[in-house]
């Protein structure tokens, strides 16, 4: 089972990937379109703002979520202080807390979906674009969800002893140094 959900984390990491890169690159191009509109052409257009607007929230999101996969994100380490030179103890403190961000990723998921789906039946648009609110919110179920399953993962395999993927990446990447 957990190699089955390492693959389809591995094919969403496959997509999530150059999706960054080229929302990233296509944010930054119309920002810079945008500024040459307005300073060379005297053409200013209404929609990039809240465009960029969208696409930097939408950068941060999917950014989260690329932390998700490496555990590279916010911590408040203090539990593994009080536990540090006690292995066991720390591996169920590990356990627990990872239950804990994938519960609360879960239920932010659910909220998210409700909140969505709100927007969907208000049918309201972003007046500059002609483009409804909803489809812009839909990372946020992206979002939650894809935490979700990656501290799902990381919990399964913590339980079952088997390594994760930053660690499998480490040994990768020491093996080739050497």
């Amino acid at each position: 089972m957990i190699a089955v959900l390492r693959k389809i984390e591995k094919m969403i990491f496959a997509v999530e990937k150059p999706f960054l890169m080229v929302l990233l690159a296509s944010t930054v191009l119309i920002a810079f379109s945008g500024i040459i509109g307005r300073v060379f052409f005297n053409k200013d257009f209404a929609w990039i703002g809240d465009f960029l607007q969208n696409m930097v929230i939408w950068l941060a999101f999917v950014g989260g979520t690329m932390g998700s996969r490496y555990n590279k994100h916010i911590n408040v380490d203090i539990f593994p202080v009080f536990v540090k030179d006690k292995p066991g103890l720390k591996k169920i403190l590990d356990c627990f807390i990872t239950l804990f961000v994938m519960c609360v990723a879960g239920f932010l998921c659910y909220s998210a979906y409700m909140f969505v789906k709100m927007e969907y039946e208000l049918g309201e648009d972003i007046p500059t674009m002609g483009m409804k609110i909803w489809i812009f919110q839909t990372i946020l179920i992206y979002t939650f969800a894809t935490v979700c399953f990656r501290y799902l993962l990381r919990f399964l395999e913590s339980v079952t002893g088997q390594p994760l993927p930053e660690a499998v990446e480490e040994q990768a990447v020491e093996i080739e140094t050497a």
